[in-house]
């Protein structure tokens, strides 16, 4: 394959017991992302996960695990680690439970956390706008990803870190919270 290399993050399981690996590749992100949502599936129903370099290898491409480090030890977490040896790297793919990926609506998901974080206080004063805003926030960010463009990589990252605004105010099909 020509595609040029690149360092990403993959997250094997957020416990104790997993992983953060940092791998070089050249495999394109819609490629990965599907692999990602089919490693999700094979954990959700607690079948084999694919392992990564075995696949992508496979197929053609370069994989070279680079470094890793486990979530957790008694010195520091893998993301403190991440941020301080790799803090360049936005391209992070997860090994979770992740019933948003599995079901399509990772879009969604984003959107509705971006969303959430950009109300003020007033959240409930224009309440029928908030199902139309939702709508066109998911097909931009539905672009986005279709793109492969970066910018998702980034939004998706800010949604990863705020996970707490997730239908906090406002529910991904725009209905308040109640």
């Amino acid at each position: 394959m020509e595609n040029k290399t690149r360092l990403i993050i993959l997250s094997d399981s957020p416990g104790m017991d997993g992983e953060l690996v940092i791998f070089r590749t050249n495999v394109p992100a819609k490629r990965l992302k599907a692999l990602e949502v089919e490693s999700c599936n094979a954990y959700t129903n607690d079948t084999d996960i694919p392992i990564w370099v075995e696949v992508l290898e496979k197929e053609g491409y370069v994989c070279d695990i680079v470094d890793c480090h486990s979530h957790v030890t008694p010195y520091e977490t893998s993301f403190e680690w991440k941020a301080k040896c790799y803090p360049y790297i936005t391209e992070c793919y997860d090994i979770d439970n992740v019933i948003s990926l599995i079901n399509g609506s990772e879009e969604k998901r984003i959107a509705n956390i971006l969303f959430n974080m950009s109300l003020d206080m007033d959240y409930d004063s224009s309440v029928d706008d908030y199902r139309e805003d939702m709508e066109m926030l998911t097909e931009s960010v539905g672009k986005l990803s279709k793109e492969d463009d970066p910018l998702y990589y980034v939004l998706q990252n800010i949604a990863g870190n705020n996970e707490e605004m997730e239908n906090k105010l406002v529910n991904a099909d725009g209905s308040i919270c109640r």
